[in-house]
Order: C-alpha cells, then sequence, then structure tokens
C-alpha cells in the first residue's frame, strides 16, 4: 500500500484533521541515513508530523522545520510539500552510543524553526523555544504559541529485525482548532486522542475504517458534534530536489580570496554530497572559476 494523506473537517466542533501514512518514505529516509533504532524513531515520527503540518497548505507550499536542542541530537529538519514530497535528515544518526537517556538526547531548552516557501520565495518564518524533549510535542506546541492554532499530534513508528524493511508502521493523526471551535471541548476531544483506544486504533492502517473509528471515538461524545468530511488521498513520497547549482553556488560564494586561490593551485574537484539523497557533485577548477566570475 502506497503512502499517503488525507486531511478533513469535524463538522459541528470546528475542528480539522489530517491523517498521514508513512511507512514506505520512512523506512527508505532511515537506510538512506543509516539511522540506528533510537535515531529512526525521531526522524520518522518527525517525518510524519510534517506531513501532517504539510498536508494543511495550499497547493505548491512546501513546510520545512528544524529542530534544534542541545544535547547529543545535533540537527534533526524535514522538508515536507503540499503535493506530497519529502526529505529529511538526523544528525548524528548513530545516537544510541552517544546518550542514555531522553534528557540526554535533548539536552535543556531547545528551539524550532518552522519556514513557509511559495514557488519562488519564503511566505513565513517563525522560531519557539521548546523544552517537551519530543520532536512531535515540540511542534504541535509550536503551532499552538507561534500560530495561535491551539493543535495535537499523535505519530507512531513500528520497527522490525529486518534489515532492508527495519520500519514496519510508520504513521500519525493531527486536529487542529478552527477559528470558532470551543477550546474547552478540544481539550476533551485531545484528551480523548491521547487515550489508549484511539493510539491502538490509529496504529491500524490496514483497517479500512480507521478514520472513521478514530474520529467518532475523540468525538461522538460531543453534543454538538454532526458528522466528518473526508477528503481525496494525496501520494506521499520521497523527494529530493538538490541540484548541482544550489548545492555548490552559495559554498563558493562564501570561500575567501585564500582559499580559492588554494583551489585554483591544487587543480582538484571540489567534491559535496548532498545530505538528504545522497547524491554526489562534484565540480572542476575551471568550473568554480565560471562560478565565481559570474
Amino acid at each position: 500500500m502506497e503512502d499517503y494523506y488525507v486531511k478533513g473537517r469535524i463538522e459541528g466542533l470546528e475542528i480539522a484533521f489530517a491523517y498521514a501514512e508513512t511507512t514506505l518514505a520512512v523506512n527508505e529516509i532511515v537506510l538512506m541515513q543509516d539511522c540506528d533504532p533510537v535515531a529512526a524513531h525521531l526522524l520518522g515520527r518527525a517525518i510524519t508530523a510534517t506531513v501532517l503540518g504539510a498536508s494543511l497548505l495550499p497547493v505548491s507550499q512546501r513546510l520545512n522545520v528544524n529542530w534544534k536542542y542541545p544535547g547529543a541530537l545535533d540537527t534533526l529538519a524535514i522538508e515536507a510539500g503540499q503535493d506530497g514530497t519529502l526529505r529529511g535528515i538526523i544528525s548524528p544518526p548513530h545516537l544510541h552510543n552517544k546518550a542514555k537517556s531522553t534528557a540526554e538526547i535533548f539536552g535543556d531548552i531547545g528551539e524550532i524553526k518552522t519556514t513557509i516557501r511559495g514557488s519562488d520565495k519564503i511566505l513565513n518564518a517563525s522560531t519557539t523555544p521548546v523544552s517537551l524533549h519530543d520532536p512531535v510535542n515540540d511542534f504541535a506546541y509550536h503551532f499552538s504559541v507561534s500560530d495561535q492554532i491551539e493543535t495535537s499530534i499523535k505519530a507512531f513508528i513500528g520497527f522490525s529485525s529486518d534489515e532492508k524493511n527495519p520500519i514496519t508502521l510508520s504513521n500519525g493523526f493531527m486536529i487542529q482548532a478552527l477559528p470558532n471551535c470551543d477550546l474547552n471541548m478540544f481539550e476533551r476531544i485531545r484528551k480523548r486522542l491521547d487515550e489508549k483506544k484511539a493510539s491502538e486504533l490509529i496504529k491500524k492502517k490496514e483497517n479500512d475504517h480507521l478514520l472513521e473509528e478514530v474520529i467518532k471515538a475523540i468525538s461522538s461524545k460531543e453534543k454538538d458534534y454532526i458528522s466528518h468530511n473526508i477528503g481525496d488521498k494525496h501520494e506521499v513520497k520521497f523527494g529530493c530536489n538538490c541540484v548541482l547549482e544550489e548545492k555548490f553556488s552559495a559554498i563558493l560564494k562564501s570561500l575567501s580570496i585564500p582559499e580559492r586561490m588554494e583551489i585554483v593551485r591544487a587543480k582538484a574537484p571540489i567534491k559535496i554530497t548532498c545530505e538528504f539523497c545522497k547524491k554526489k557533485f562534484q565540480l572542476s577548477t575551471n568550473e568554480c572559476i565560471k562560478y565565481w566570475n559570474f
């Protein structure tokens, strides 16, 4: 079954929701990044959360989410588009031997930065201090603080011993309060989403009636609940849009005159690898000179 996201609305309660199935994409990225189970757990759930966030964007927009923590986890960055394409990195990819506890992984207070891009420019950027020691919960908190939109996100990941397919499950569910939503009611819905019943339903990805069951489990007790609308499925897949010019341009232009002279004297090609897809790029000395003269 292919990865996808779907979004909709709970009528009568003024709540928007989104569901994402990301198992195939997360499996591909975890293998590409050479993640150990600890890093894979963080990266996979962060990917699902970002896909859920990007699903609410207008057509052709993309969401970049960067988590920065002072602990052993140095870099966690995900980019996802409304079109369903995504990519992500984590550094270091082997966290098991670098941290023995959640506190050591995250440290004290970190920050999360989100950037929304259109086809040719940045449309919005915001940064929020975070300290929940969980990328998914920190992302939801960022929505509530920075965008003033009450948000709750549940993201799950499951593992197998198969080295070629280590991820057996990666999915998640998100709810957001719309402008006329009763926040006391939303808090009740949020608590039900945190309960075991809702979590177990979300994990049953093979269930054709998954969304209906989850929505009824969290909403049916509310007197104002009317119905729910579920939109069309949108394919989700790994996609890296790296190009040679994008990778080299900024790096070459940032080099000092002495550094440029050293490159010319060495007469050796410059090599760089895309951190997202591991694609390798190479530029000759003459090509570097053309960049500097451009």
